[in-house]
């Protein structure tokens, strides 16, 4: 059995693995090829304000370097291995958040550098810290009960609902 490297624990090392990818994938052509296959990835801003982009297949394991990604990459490495950890440090980004369009536009030039396209079926993740930019008071408490909400089994959704019927 192939000792696989570990899955990441903290958001720390997943915004450490952000930088690896994104400081070395202008000298990656492997991974260049490969970035239309792309279905979860995941952003932050850097510290010049710039979005850096990175997939969860390469952020959420331990320590990887491009080097270990290949390595490993037909020997177990999963993105949803990887989804899992990183879905409580991380929030998909939804189409309507006020930066999507911000995001999408910078995720597309990127790819566009290596002469490459986002997969239609992909999704984007950000970093905590965009969650607050441009966003109306209040709007994350709700987000926060409609997740909430959405994990409740049916029969829970449906007590929830009547409850909130009858507080109107």
């Amino acid at each position: 059995m192939t000792n696989l490297p570990p899955p990441i624990t903290n958001k720390q090392s997943a915004l450490k693995n952000i930088d690896t990818f994104f400081a070395d994938i202008d000298n990656q052509p492997e991974m260049q090829r490969r970035l239309s296959r792309v279905r979860a990835w995941y952003c932050l801003k850097n510290n010049d304000g710039k979005f850096i982009f990175a997939p969860s297949k390469f952020i959420g394991y331990e320590n990887i370097t491009f080097k270990t990604y290949f390595e490993f990459y037909n020997k177990g490495l999963t993105g949803g291995e990887t989804e899992h950890v990183l879905k409580d440090m991380f929030k998909e980004m939804d189409p309507e958040h006020p930066s999507w369009n911000d995001v999408n536009q910078a995720l597309n030039e990127f790819l566009m550098k290596f002469g490459k396209r986002r997969n239609k079926i992909s999704r984007m993740h950000f970093c905590g810290s965009l969650d607050n930019e441009a966003r109306p008071m209040g709007t994350s408490a709700i987000e926060v009960m409609i997740a909430a909400f959405e994990k409740l089994i049916p029969s829970q959704q449906r007590i929830f609902q009547s409850k909130i019927a009858d507080m109107s």
